[in-house]
């Protein structure tokens, strides 16, 4: 698990399902201009290519974890736990979340991990909210989705704010 921990204000970059070159052939420039303002980037899968790992690492400490679609040689975990401001995050790629239900999947999964927050991705639709203390992020897709998008998060110890951007 990744620890970061203090008081001071931390902001991330959420985003999921790039999938480029499929989807689009580069990272969509409002991601990349609001993302130029944060302190790590959470991607939770289908980057589709390693290209989109490094443009983000480029930006700022990216962690990433593996989506169905991504097949390049980086190995990365299907879940991954982060200590970010005193909220423990996690992401993953696939939450079991369906359009129809994107609550009752991720939020058992949230449970059964103990985690304050629950990133993550795979439907492209974008979805927040908060139920038993515990807040469910899928940012949905910056290039493939009906209401393509992305997130930023500003945590300061146990408070966040979300941030909703479409494109």
């Amino acid at each position: 698990m990744v620890t970061k921990t203090n008081n001071k204000m931390t902001k991330i970059g959420i985003i999921s399902d790039t999938h480029i070159p499929t989807a689009a052939e580069e990272i969509p420039e409002p991601v990349l201009d609001e993302f130029s303002n944060v302190d790590e980037i959470l991607h939770a899968g289908d980057f589709v290519s390693i290209e989109v790992l490094n443009i983000l690492r480029d930006i700022a400490p990216t962690t990433g974890v593996k989506g169905n679609m991504d097949l390049f040689e980086v190995k990365m975990p299907a879940y991954r736990e982060l200590k970010i401001g005193d909220l423990k995050i996690g992401l993953i790629h696939n939450a079991g979340s369906y359009r129809e239900n994107p609550v009752k999947n991720p939020l058992n999964l949230a449970k059964s991990k103990g985690v304050d927050v629950l990133v993550y991705g795979h439907t492209h639709a974008r979805f927040m909210k908060k139920i038993d203390d515990i807040l469910l992020l899928n940012p949905g897709s910056p290039t493939s989705a009906d209401s393509m998008g992305f997130m930023t998060a500003e945590i300061c110890g146990k408070e966040i704010k979300v941030n909703i951007f479409e494109i």
